[in-house]
């Protein structure tokens, strides 16, 4: 028997597609859908590799707000909120980070997205005071997270017990980290986070207490840190006030060694 020779062979991995220049693959709907049916998110969720916005769809369809959908290059989303390249961007924190990335940079984006991703400053910040003595190191009296009430969407900074914890420590001086926006935030999201920003500056100025308002890549220089080396803010507080532990111990207390970080360098106390 004689088996005719095929005209030409099968190239080698022909089941495999050419790849998408910017690794852009969507997901099935069901998997987003399906996603927030058994996960719950509190606060702004953000898609930085948004594609045709499945994933920001579903968030909407399960009542999420607000939601920040952006991505290296527009592909026509409707509700598209800026090209935006998530890894190489200084960003601003987010709450939530929802994504399909990019399978050939998917490690860099979870590492990204640890730094970029977590509550937001304005309303889940830290607090901290502290005292300063001629010829003596400075020492970390209290540090706590920042006073809120309200949950959700209604979360809001609980003004009065803020003004309270002013009251008590009778600070001098309030170093404040300037605040600012995502690149191209949304609007929901912005006006939240501005709220709670200025509810925070307006307790501090109706309690007395002068103000001086720090940029943030001043105080971290000072310090070597990176721009959202959040774990790296907690351990350079602690290895500074080893004696407050016990209020730097959870990782999630990052925001508060960021409060004394910013109050250390604002009052000149790095050696």
């Amino acid at each position: 028997m004689t088996i005719p020779a095929a005209s030409s062979a099968r190239p080698l991995a022909a089941h495999v597609w050419a790849k998408e220049k910017d690794g852009f693959y969507c997901e099935p709907p069901w998997c987003s859908e399906r996603l927030f049916e058994v996960e719950s998110f509190a606060g702004d969720i953000w898609d930085p590799a948004c594609g045709i916005g499945r994933i920001a769809d579903a968030a909407r369809r399960a009542s999420h707000r607000p939601i920040i959908a952006t991505d290296i290059v527009d592909r026509g989303y409707a509700h598209f909120d800026g090209a935006i390249d998530f890894l190489s961007e200084d960003l601003s924190p987010v709450t939530n980070i929802v994504t399909n990335p990019p399978f050939q940079v998917c490690n860099a984006f979870v590492r990204r997205a640890l730094e970029v991703a977590t509550v937001d400053p304005g309303i889940h910040g830290g607090l901290a005071i502290l005292e300063f003595s001629d010829g003596a190191a400075p020492q970390l009296i209290d540090a706590i997270d920042i006073p809120t009430t309200g949950v959700g969407a209604k979360e809001r900074v609980d003004a009065i017990a803020l003004t309270e914890w002013f009251l008590n420590h009778g600070p001098q001086h309030a170093y404040v980290e300037r605040a600012q926006a995502m690149p191209r935030q949304g609007s929901s999201s912005g006006f939240e986070y501005g709220r709670s920003v200025g509810a925070i500056e307006a307790t501090i100025i109706t309690s007395g207490i002068p103000m001086t308002i720090i940029e943030p890549t001043m105080w971290k220089k000072a310090h070597r840190l990176r721009g959202g080396d959040k774990e790296g803010a907690r351990q350079r507080a602690l290895q500074l006030f080893p004696s407050a532990h016990a209020m730097l111990a959870r990782k999630k207390d990052h925001q508060r060694a960021e409060a004394t970080l910013i109050a250390l360098f604002g009052n000149g106390g790095l050696t």
